[in-house]
């Protein structure tokens, strides 16, 4: 698996410029996929628009016959 080393330097520049942030990283391999996000989110309205549009990205992916898989740990 490729080093993260760069996303975690983004995110350190975005905490210390308190830029609100979620970074979602999707990993690949032979055995498994998951995902991993980052978050930074200052308010209850910014955490209600992260939700907001990953679940809109969620509703396209189906209407558009996306195979999209979710699995939980």
């Amino acid at each position: 698996m490729p080093s993260l080393d760069f996303v975690y330097d983004l995110k350190e520049k975005l905490e210390e410029d308190n830029i609100e942030f979620a970074i979602c990283i999707v990993h690949h391999s032979k055995k498994e996929s998951k995902c991993e996000l980052f978050l930074n989110l200052l308010s209850d309205d910014s955490a209600d628009i992260v939700c907001r549009s990953f679940d809109k990205m969620c509703n396209d992916a189906e209407d558009d016959d996306l195979d999209v898989d979710w699995q939980e740990d």
